[in-house]
């Protein structure tokens, strides 16, 4: 996009992401990929919710708003950055 109102998008894994540790340890296939700063940034959850919050909350404007994405569907996540970037582009050329 133009320096004239940019899209921030924010892709969100909600309560997946916290989940997904334990998931994987009980999985013995997948129990590798768990390291000692996975299991740090689970207890950690809470703070990032809260900044990530505060973060949208602090910059996102008229002018250039965050776009929320829910990231716990791939698909739904890519159909819907795909939409709002298309929906911004053809409003942009609307107005020239």
């Amino acid at each position: 996009m133009t320096s004239t109102g940019d899209l921030k998008p924010c892709l969100c894994y909600e309560q997946r992401w916290a989940l997904k540790p334990a998931l994987r340890m009980e999985n013995p296939e997948k129990r590798w990929k768990i390291t000692d700063e996975d299991l740090r940034n689970r207890e950690k959850w809470d703070l990032y919710e809260h900044a990530a919050d505060e973060m949208i909350m602090r910059t996102s404007t008229a002018y250039a708003p965050w776009v929320i994405v829910e990231g716990n569907d791939k698909y739904y996540a890519r159909i819907k950055v795909l939409k709002t970037v298309t929906d911004a582009i053809e409003k942009r050329l609307k107005e020239r």
